[in-house]
C-alpha cells in the first residue's frame, strides 16, 4: 500500500458518506420480523389506536406503531396490545406491512402510503393493510387504486379485518410522518408526475363542493378569481390523473387549506411553483395550523405562502370544520398579487 493511502481512502469514504447523507438523507430502515400476528386497527378514543403486529410473546412490535408528532416536544405512539390475540388465525408466508388503511384522502396519501417506498424491492409480496375489525370494506376505493397505478404499484393487496399470522413480515419505516417529516427516499418514490408549467397558468382549488352550505362569499370570490385569469378547479369532481395533469401544468396554485392540496406530493421536483394557502380558520396560528403543506413544500422546493385573512368572520367551529363568511374578493386578490 502506498504510504498515506489508507488515510486518504478513509477520508474519501467519510466524505462520500457525508455527501450521501446530505443528498439523500439517512438510509431508510427495513425490518424483517418472523412469525408475527398482525391485527386490524380500531380507535379507542381520539388519541388511542389499537394496531400493529405482535411477536410470539404477545408484545407489540414498536416498528409497526403509528407515530404522530405534531410538535417537537410532543410524541404520540398510537399502538397498544389487544386484550386477546387469536392463536388459530389464518396464516400467510410473507407480506409487506403498510399499516392502517385510512379512507380519508389526506390521511391515505400521507400515512397509508408512507411505508410503500420499499414495495418495488418485493414486487411479488402482498401489501398488507389493516381496516377496522368487522369492516365490510374488502377492496380499495377507485381513487386509491388510481393513486397506486400512478405510483406503479402492482403488488397484490391484502386488507385484514381480523388477526392474521405472517411468517415473514417486511416492515419499512414510514417515509412520511404527518406534519413533521418527509423522507428523501419516500419523496423519490412518490414523485411520479413531471412538472411542466405553462406561463401564467394559475389554478384555484375550490372547496365549494365539499363545504358549499357552510360558507358565504365564496361564489363572489371565485367569480373574481376567474376574471383575473385563475382557473377554478374542483378536485372532488375529477379523476386522480386529471387532477395531476392540471397541477403539473400550473405555474401558480392557490386555495383554502385542505387535503386536496396535498396531491402536490406526487409531483417530481417542481420548478418555480408558487403555492398560496388560505387558512381555514383565520384565528389559528403557530402549531395550531396544520403543518403538512409546509412539510411537503419544504421537501419539494415549492414557494409556499400561508395567509390568514382578518377580513373573514367565523360563525362557528366544530373540530376542524369552520362556518365562516368570506371577506371582500379584493382582499384575497391583493394577497395573490
Amino acid at each position: 500500500m502506498i504510504p498515506g493511502q489508507s488515510g486518504f481512502l478513509s477520508d474519501l469514504k467519510t466524505d462520500l458518506m457525508k455527501w450521501r447523507l446530505q443528498r439523500f438523507g439517512p438510509r431508510p430502515k427495513l425490518w424483517h420480523l418472523r412469525c408475527r400476528t398482525v391485527v386490524p386497527h380500531r380507535w379507542e378514543g381520539p388519541n388511542t389506536l389499537r394496531m400493529g403486529s405482535y411477536g410470539p410473546d404477545g408484545r407489540l412490535d414498536p416498528e409497526t406503531a403509528l407515530f404522530r408528532r405534531y410538535h417537537p416536544r410532543k410524541k404520540h405512539q398510537l399502538g397498544q396490545a389487544y386484550n386477546e390475540i387469536a392463536t388459530n388465525s389464518p396464516r400467510i408466508a410473507s407480506a409487506v406491512f403498510a399499516g392502517p388503511l385510512f379512507p380519508a384522502f389526506g390521511h391515505f396519501l400521507l400515512e397509508s402510503l408512507a411505508r410503500l417506498w420499499a414495495v418495488d424491492r418485493f414486487p411479488d409480496r402482498p401489501i398488507l393493510w389493516s381496516v377496522g375489525p368487522g369492516a365490510k370494506q374488502d377492496s380499495l376505493h377507485p381513487w386509491m387504486r388510481d393513486i397506486l397505478d400512478l405510483l406503479g404499484v402492482t403488488n397484490p393487496i391484502l386488507m385484514i379485518n381480523s388477526p392474521i399470522i405472517v411468517d415473514e413480515l417486511i416492515v419499512p419505516a414510514p417515509g412520511y410522518e404527518i406534519q413533521y417529516r418527509f423522507g428523501a427516499h419516500h419523496f423519490r418514490f412518490l414523485g411520479k408526475v413531471n412538472h411542466k408549467p405553462e406561463p401564467n397558468r394559475k389554478l384555484w382549488l375550490s372547496r365549494a363542493g365539499v363545504e358549499e352550505a357552510e360558507n358565504t362569499g365564496r361564489t363572489a370570490l371565485e367569480e373574481s378569481l376567474t376574471q383575473r385569469g385563475w382557473e377554478v378547479m374542483r378536485p372532488e369532481t375529477m379523476t386522480i390523473r386529471d387532477q395531476m395533469e392540471a397541477l403539473s401544468c400550473a405555474e401558480r396554485i392557490a386555495g383554502e387549506q385542505g387535503s386536496a392540496l396535498h396531491s402536490l406530493i406526487l409531483l417530481r421536483r417542481p420548478k418555480r411553483l408558487r403555492l398560496d394557502v388560505f387558512a381555514r380558520d383565520p384565528a389559528l396560528d403557530g402549531h395550531a395550523i396544520n403543518a403538512n403543506q409546509h412539510t411537503i413544500c419544504a421537501r419539494l422546493g415549492i414557494d409556499y405562502r400561508l395567509h390568514r385573512m382578518a377580513e373573514e368572520s367565523v360563525e362557528a367551529r366544530k373540530g376542524t370544520r369552520v362556518t365562516k363568511t368570506y371577506g371582500p374578493p379584493e382582499a384575497y386578490l391583493n394577497r395573490l398579487d
